[in-house]
C-alpha cells in the first residue's frame, strides 16, 4: 500500500470567536502534512441562509489548486537540492 494517502475530514462547530479556526490551523500545521482548509463562511449565502453546493465546490476546488501548486513548487525545490529544513518551514 505504499504511496497511498489517507484522507481525513473534520467539521468543527461552536460558539463564535472562541478560537476554532486557530486551533484547527495550528493543529494541521503542526503535523507537517499538506492540508486543505475550507472556511465555509466564504460560501455562505446570507439571503438563503444556506451554503450552496456550487459555492462549497468552488471553495474546495480553489483550496485544492493552491495545495497542488504549493506541492509542485516544494517538489521542484527538493529536486534542485534545496535544504530540507528550509523546505519544511513552508
Amino acid at each position: 500500500m505504499s504511496g497511498q494517502r489517507k484522507y481525513v475530514g473534520a467539521v468543527v462547530l461552536g460558539l463564535r470567536r472562541i478560537g476554532k479556526s486557530s486551533l484547527v490551523l495550528a493543529t494541521l500545521s503542526s503535523t507537517g502534512q499538506p492540508f486543505v482548509y475550507v472556511d465555509v463562511r466564504r460560501a455562505y449565502d446570507e439571503v438563503s441562509r444556506r451554503v450552496p453546493a456550487e459555492r462549497l465546490y468552488e471553495e474546495l476546488r480553489s483550496s485544492l489548486l493552491r495545495l497542488s501548486v504549493r506541492d509542485r513548487v516544494l517538489e521542484a525545490l527538493r529536486r534542485m537540492g534545496a535544504r530540507s529544513s528550509f523546505i519544511a518551514d513552508y
